[in-house]
């Protein structure tokens, strides 16, 4: 399996430790009560580790699409998200688009046609 450079390696000194335990306790942790929308904007807007980038991963009339931005630019994105998906994540505008996973990431990598997200040597494939 060939792994293609990745943001982490871009990015100077990360916290290898304090990411797995991001990771760790976003797997272990009970999601907020509420609609996919209110878990979304909770996630996106809480970032409690300060890991720099958020990944969105879309359907479009099944096929996959990522999305990536850097912390800097939540607040303007949860606004974004809020006007434009209704509470099951899926465009207004467009029901065929729809929000399939998220989360924080330090980088992401690119293995064959599949993108992961990266933690340490950890990946989850999507």
């Amino acid at each position: 399996m060939k792994v293609f450079k990745t943001l982490a390696n871009l990015l100077s000194p990360i916290n290898v430790k304090a990411i797995d335990k991001a990771n760790s306790e976003m797997i272990n942790s009970k999601p907020p009560e509420g609609t996919l929308k209110d878990e979304f904007i909770h996630e996106l807007t809480t970032n409690k580790h300060n890991l720099q980038y958020f990944v969105v991963f879309v359907l479009v009339n099944g096929r996959r699409e990522m999305i990536i931005f850097n912390k800097v630019d939540k607040e303007t994105k949860a606004q974004y998200y809020l006007g434009a998906y209704d509470d099951d994540m899926k465009l207004k505008a467009n029901s065929n688009i729809r929000i399939a996973k998220w989360g924080w990431t330090a980088g992401v990598t690119k293995i064959n046609d599949g993108f992961c997200m990266m933690s340490n040597h950890t990946l989850a494939e999507w």
